[in-house]
């Protein structure tokens, strides 16, 4: 299937959150499970593509090597984060001017 929540994403339902997640690369073995994955939550109530530039979009360092890893259109309802492509960078959480991710 395809779409903002395809196969390779998540959708949380009556959270709050519909949103679609990422997760990063996993960090070194000495570190603790909670820090070896970093997961970028898109807030369904925060994210409005209409009303910005999809900085989320425009400073993801995957997306500008050519990979689809977040999509955000003028026309859409929410933005979303490929789970398989996304490194857990953070720079979309800084970037979003409604604060609509977190890591």
């Amino acid at each position: 299937s395809s779409g903002p929540c395809a196969p390779s994403a998540f959708n949380v339902q009556g959270s709050g959150f519909g949103f679609c997640s990422a997760m990063g690369k996993k960090a070194k073995d000495d570190e603790p499970d909670d820090k070896r994955l970093r997961v970028a939550i898109i807030n369904s109530d925060r994210c409005k593509p209409k009303k910005c530039k999809q900085e989320c979009k425009k400073y993801c360092p995957v997306v500008r090597t050519g990979k689809l890893c977040v999509e955000a259109q003028k026309d859409s309802k929410i933005a979303w984060i490929s789970e398989s492509l996304c490194i857990g960078c953070g720079i979309c959480v800084k970037k979003c001017p409604f604060e609509a991710i977190t890591i």
